[in-house]
């Protein structure tokens, strides 16, 4: 076991194609709390965000025969993860609004901070709420445009939309 612990990702996967319980359960162990995170991002909701979790893992021990060994898994997985998290995501984002209350204004609680910049970032297009969820993970625009087949020039743009948008949602809310 102490091997699959110090074995690539790739390397996982590449035993996962092979039928290797042992390394799908490795790749769950290091990888499921960062996709959880990323998917409690962009579905808001725990229950979704679980439940496409779920669907990210089966996912990848349906298509592993697809996962191509010279790509980073990281991207693979992700893009997997952002697609199982849409497939999850339920009209219900359209019932969330930025109204804030004019008490709420120039909050002090990180709470209300971090509802109010959720919901700001659920009031965004889904195609640029995606891509600047995916910087927030780390990746590089160049690493999003591949993930989502798009050139890295359409990816900036709809980092720097997106950007704008809850920047001007968010005005007057923080000082």
């Amino acid at each position: 076991m102490a091997a699959l612990t110090e074995a690539s990702d790739n390397h996982l996967m590449t035993l996962v194609q092979q039928g290797n319980r042992q390394a799908f359960d490795e790749l769950y162990r290091r990888w499921s709390k960062p996709l959880f995170s990323f998917l409690l991002k962009r579905t808001g909701r725990r229950t979704y965000a679980e439940e496409a979790l779920q669907e990210t893992f089966l996912r990848v021990h349906r298509f592993a025969s697809k996962y191509d060994p010279e790509r980073p898994f990281r991207s693979w997985v992700f893009r997997i993860a952002a697609n199982a998290g849409r497939d999850a995501w339920f009209p219900e984002r359209n019932l969330l609004t930025l109204e804030v209350p004019e008490a709420m204004h120039n909050p002090v609680d990180p709470i209300i901070a971090r509802d109010l910049l959720v919901k700001g970032l659920f009031r965004l297009r889904p195609e640029d709420r995606n891509v600047l969820l995916l910087e927030l993970e780390g990746f590089t625009p160049t690493e999003i445009a591949h993930m989502r087949s798009q050139k890295p020039v359409t990816v900036r743009s709809r980092l720097a939309r997106a950007r704008t948008r809850l920047r001007t949602q968010l005005e007057g809310v923080y000082v």
